[in-house]
């Protein structure tokens, strides 16, 4: 293997190892897994989603309580949530957060974009016509081999993130824990976790 390819593999791998989110993701994901798990959604042959009846809204105290995060933090999490149209906000007493559709119809990258944004984590300036040896502009004609690289390596977790729906989650947790669905919406409908 030459010095190039190792090169390339370990910009690869490294991309795959140190991709960093903000802890927003995680507080949104989680957020969006339990108000999947405790029915706060339309249903899943609603036609109308946007007036659509679905579960009873959660509180975000309720959410930030059982996650152990501070109200206003998590707050703002579920503000980007509401703008990316994944969550909708319902005012009033009573009211709270629910998902916007069907889990099934919500994937991880939908809820990554909201909170992180669509750009991609890589940026790419061109670095190989400066330094001491510029590249020559007939050489640059052909896509940098790094940037290519790491443009396959995101195009591969963004397409792992999409074909995860919180449907898909929810039934995995339900398989390996079975106890955490039915304790989840319990205690975001309100009443004492068993």
């Amino acid at each position: 293997m030459s010095y190039i390819q190792n090169i390339l593999i370990s910009a690869e791998a490294a991309i795959l190892r140190d991709v960093k989110m903000s802890l927003g993701v995680e507080w949104a994901l989680h957020s969006c897994l339990s108000l999947a798990m405790a029915g706060a959604h339309p249903p899943a042959d609603a036609t109308d989603t946007a007036t659509a009846p679905g579960g009873r809204p959660v509180t975000t105290r309720r959410l930030a309580d059982l996650h152990g995060l501070a109200p206003a933090s998590l707050n703002k999490t579920l503000q980007l949530l509401v703008r990316a149209g994944v969550i909708r906000s319902v005012p009033g007493p009573g009211g709270g957060v629910a998902l916007t559709r069907h889990p099934a119809e919500i994937s991880f990258l939908d809820i990554v974009q909201a909170v992180e944004g669509v750009p991609g984590a890589f940026r790419y300036t061109e670095l190989r016509r400066r330094g001491r040896f510029p590249a020559d502009p007939e050489a640059c004609l052909a896509p940098c081999a790094i940037a290519a690289t790491m443009a396959d390596a995101e195009r591969a977790w963004r397409q792992v993130l999409d074909d995860v729906s919180l449907a898909d989650k929810a039934a995995e947790l339900a398989i390996r824990l079975p106890d955490v669905p039915p304790r989840t919406r319990t205690f975001l409908e309100g009443a004492t976790a068993p």
